[in-house]
């Protein structure tokens, strides 16, 4: 029995223990303030940023006994200005009742003018603190960076929940339309390669603002040195072999159309003439669903199809190349081509990588572009076409 007794002791201390933990580490809501957004901007002070930090209000978002007044703002912004990003943070910190709390947020957002300045400095905070989230998104704004999460959108009460799903879906589309800072920080520390990121701007339509995500800027060495406007990035998404949607414009001397991206794929592989790098060569295919179809009067499906191979290949390697002699003004090899010379010929890359800037810059890049258009949609014919009167 005395053995029984203490077995049934010993349980109920282990299972308290486990019960009582369960609140370990947890913060009173009424403590802390939740961090949703921040953006980092260029301040006025010579050497100094602004850094503006954005706060979900738990009442005004509904729900419970502190629910906010109907016209109450779900979000609340509060800035600083420093000469760090720690020292901005501190002054927040002193002039808030609440501990900032940065486990829910969402995105990164970096103002033009401090991104074209530089901005290797102010990430060191957010690789070291431990509540930092390497999976936020990293934007870069056309203007201040503040603007943007001050604006209100529509379907989401909290702007920087609404930027944040407006990035995966169009990640979607593309891998390449989205950078989390965990893969903005491994590339913007590679000697050889470039780090690209969406830009998000304000459209101003009468008295309606709203956001809108409108190609990458491409970053080398820590500084923005240039954009890639929407098609130069779908071109980017081409040569990477990540696009899985969208729609594909085509023209050809008898009619025009709509492609809808299915797939993509792209292989790399860097071109050698004895211990001379002489070409990269992309060998890219896309597969297609007919979306839309305008002219092509009398024609069969067949021979509207192998139009519109010749068309989609012309199409995709205008996108891609269009791309490509943009990051070579820029001198910034946004795909990596150095870093897989690197990985796969090592040898030869230490004969170029003291000069890869000039050899990026006038190094040819040869596309060789494969279309597979899989299906016609519900109709073959279109009222243009032979059959249809």
């Amino acid at each position: 029995m005395k053995q029984i007794s203490r077995l049934f002791i010993l349980a109920s201390v282990i299972a308290a223990i486990l019960f009582s933990s369960g609140c370990y580490d947890i913060r009173e809501l009424d403590r802390v303030s939740i961090v949703t957004g921040l953006a980092v901007d260029k301040a006025e002070q010579p050497g100094n940023i602004e850094l503006t930090i954005q706060i979900g209000k738990a009442g005004a978002l509904g729900g419970g006994e502190n629910v906010g007044a109907p016209d109450e703002k779900p979000v609340q912004l509060i800035d600083a200005v420093g000469e760090s990003v720690m020292v901005a943070l501190e002054s927040l910190r002193n002039d808030n009742s609440r501990i900032l709390f940065f486990q829910h947020n969402q995105v990164l957002i970096i103002g033009e003018d401090q991104a074209r300045t530089g901005i290797i400095p102010y990430l060191d905070t957010f690789m070291r603190n431990k509540e930092s989230r390497f999976e936020v998104w990293v934007l870069v704004s056309e203007g201040n960076a503040k603007d943007v999460l001050e604006t209100e959108m529509e379907l989401d009460e909290v702007s920087a929940v609404g930027i944040a799903k407006m990035i995966k879906n169009h990640t979607e589309t593309s891998k390449s339309l989205g950078v989390r800072l965990l893969d903005f920080l491994s590339k913007i520390t590679e000697r050889s390669a470039s780090a690209v990121a969406p830009i998000i701007k304000i459209i101003k339509e009468e008295d309606i603002h709203r956001l809108s995500l409108s190609g990458l800027a491409v970053f080398k060495k820590g500084q923005m040195t240039g954009k890639l406007t929407e098609d130069q990035s779908i071109g980017f998404s081409w040569v990477m072999g990540d696009l899985k949607g969208g729609n594909l414009s085509v023209e050809t001397e008898k009619g025009s159309a709509q492609l809808a991206v299915m797939s993509s794929s792209s292989k790399l592989k860097p071109v050698f003439n004895k211990d001379r790098l002489q070409k990269m060569k992309a060998d890219i295919t896309g597969k297609f669903i007919i979306a839309e179809l305008t002219g092509f009067k009398n024609m069969k499906i067949e021979q509207v199809i192998d139009l519109l191979k010749k068309g989609a290949a012309d199409s995709i390697k205008k996108l891609v190349m269009d791309c490509y002699k943009k990051s070579q003004q820029l001198k910034s090899d946004i795909y990596g081509f150095g870093s897989y010379i690197y990985k796969y010929h090592a040898g030869r890359w230490k004969t170029i990588e003291k000069d890869w800037d000039a050899v990026f810059s006038n190094l040819a890049l040869e596309v060789d572009i494969k279309v597979d258009i899989q299906d016609t949609g519900k109709t073959g014919k279109s009222p243009e076409m032979e059959g249809i009167r």
